[in-house]
């Protein structure tokens, strides 16, 4: 086997080693403090480590440095210039992974749009709307554009107030307004459980008021669609 061939195998072999040892002392050291950021850094470096290496072992082959590196700087913007839509997005996947503002399972809004967060990839992050359509929304959008984390921020209280007769023992009407409300909201409610009180009384009628928690703002309309109905369930039951 010719000198040259052993030494630009021996140095490929150097190449993938030091690749490897630098992935390695990254993840254990910055990995500690910031996991993301440093299987990022230890992804991209280990790679930058592969190619500088690649190209000075083709040395070996007697192939000129300057040739090459005018060869695979030309091969690299033609790549960039294809890709010059894509890695944006890429790099920007990875600072929301870093920053994390969000992740899979939160509601969040982006220009009007709220939605849960279904999926992040190299591209895109998908939010299901309340009406299970899929937006996608580009991940550089994600960091020039305002972007409301509706789960972080708590939900928002859903407010009725609405009035009855005063019939009967209106506490035991509000027990059964609980109960009732409890489980036509579970799906709905975000934390806690339906609250029922009674605000006022004036001219034979009870004012009673039911506060919840939602996550998604685009669901107030349906959730008090929802308090009413079932009011005037419990209020039509015997009892």
């Amino acid at each position: 086997m010719p000198e040259s061939l052993i030494l630009f195998l021996a140095s490929l072999v150097g190449t993938v080693i030091a690749g490897k040892l630098f992935s390695w002392a990254v993840r254990r050291t910055l990995g500690r403090v910031n996991k993301v950021l440093g299987d990022a850094l230890a992804r991209f470096g280990s790679w930058g480590i592969y190619l500088t290496g690649f190209l000075f072992s083709l040395e070996h082959l007697n192939l000129r440095l300057e040739v090459l590196l005018i060869f695979f700087g030309a091969l690299a913007a033609m790549l960039l210039l294809g890709l010059k839509d894509v890695l944006p997005n890429v790099v920007a996947r990875h600072m929301l992974e870093i920053y994390r503002p969000f992740k899979v399972g939160d509601w969040i809004e982006v220009d009007g749009n709220v939605g849960r967060v279904v999926d992040i990839d190299d591209l895109y992050t998908v939010i299901l709307t309340v009406y299970h359509e899929r937006v996608y929304i580009p991940n550089t959008a994600l960091l020039k554009k305002q972007v409301v984390n509706i789960t972080r921020s708590e939900g928002v209280d859903v407010v009725t107030s609405f009035e009855v007769p005063v019939t009967g023992d209106i506490g035991k009407l509000i027990t059964r307004l609980e109960r009732s409300l409890k489980k036509e909201l579970e799906e709905e409610v975000m934390e806690g459980e339906p609250e029922v009180w009674l605000s006022g009384i004036s001219g034979g009628k009870a004012r009673l008021t039911v506060r919840t928690r939602i996550g998604n703002p685009n669901r107030v309309p349906e959730v008090r669609s929802k308090i009413l109905l079932s009011v005037a369930k419990v209020i039509s039951e015997p009892g």
